[in-house]
């Protein structure tokens, strides 16, 4: 019920913003509807088997193949590559990795247990100097990228830090945070790709040292560098890591505030847990507006009513 009311008031209010045509929107509530049910359909048969290997690679084989043929024969453009890269790139290479390493390095893990800050050190490292390089590599190619940093530039030539402007009109379309945060680097070093972009970059290291905190918290410093590793490499925080829009920070904020609330439930709520997910969520607010707090907001509240009472910590 609580998702439901969710999707329900985001597509009536992509409607009602104009950003999308009612068809759209029933299109895509389809598609999620008919998906749901044959996930379950499907883990309610095969649930309890155990999936062969020759059954996975034989899907795995088919699923490249579609989108080989798809790619040489009906696609009309080639980014139709990179969109399918961007959603299924990564679990491919986590499916692998999981399906066909040899059984003496089923767990990978166990090699970086030993020095694990080194690894983070260097993995934060290295992630974070790509994406600087990749915010150089090229213009403001996105439709929304040149906005956002125009009004941030706006924000800095008119010293009007109340209200964003675009073209010396208000551009109410996102919240103030982000272009608060980018005009620094802009006030600093002037104005290139580099520094209207600069927030992207740093936004999605500080939700990837999150999550290595959480895998680190919850089951083992491997399992943490790996899940670092695995954003780092995703295609599409590749681009919105690198992009002069809110998504990387939307997505730091979001995870600043599941972070806090996943230890309260698991030590107990503390005053600094409060404080951290009332400050996340606030950030995530002035950075993406209402839509911003719908995931954290839908997570805590369905982890919070489907755990048992008494499976919940107790602090003190």
């Amino acid at each position: 019920i609580p998702s439901a009311v969710v999707i329900a008031a985001v597509s009536g209010g992509r409607i009602y913003d104009g950003r999308h045509f009612p068809a759209d929107v029933l299109g895509g509530v389809a598609v999620g509807l008919i998906s749901g049910l044959a996930s379950v359909m499907l883990l309610r048969r095969y649930g309890r088997r155990r999936l062969r290997r020759h059954w996975f690679a034989a899907g795995l084989l088919l699923v490249l193949a579609y989108e080989i043929l798809y790619l040489l024969f009906l696609a009309r453009t080639p980014p139709i590559f990179f969109v399918f890269m961007e959603w299924w790139g990564p679990l491919l290479i986590l499916l692998l990795l999981a399906r066909f390493i040899p059984h003496g390095f089923r767990h990978p893990v166990r090699i970086l247990e030993t020095s694990w800050r080194k690894w983070l050190l260097g993995i934060a490292g290295v992630m974070l100097v790509i994406f600087i390089y990749l915010t150089t590599c090229s213009t403001l190619w996105d439709r929304d990228e040149p906005r956002f940093a125009e009004a941030a530039v706006e924000m800095v030539q008119s010293q009007n830090y109340l209200y964003p402007t675009f073209n010396g009109s208000l551009r109410p379309d996102k919240p103030i945070l982000i272009y608060w945060l980018m005009s620094v680097p802009i006030r600093l070093w002037g104005i290139t790709e580099l520094t209207c972009r600069l927030v992207a970059p740093l936004a999605t290291l500080v939700a990837g040292l999150l999550m290595v905190w959480m895998g680190v918290r919850y089951f083992s410093a491997g399992a943490g560098l790996i899940s670092l590793s695995v954003l780092a490499t995703a295609p599409l925080v590749c681009i919105s890591g690198t992009a002069a829009t809110t998504d990387a920070l939307l997505l730091a904020c979001m995870m600043g505030a599941i972070l806090p609330f996943s230890f309260s439930l698991q030590t107990g709520e503390r005053p600094w847990h409060q404080l951290l997910i009332v400050v996340a969520l606030a950030a995530a607010l002035l950075t993406k507006g209402p839509v911003g707090l719908a995931v954290p907001l839908l997570g805590m509240a369905c982890v919070y009513v489907l755990t048992p009472r008494n499976q919940r910590a107790v602090g003190g």
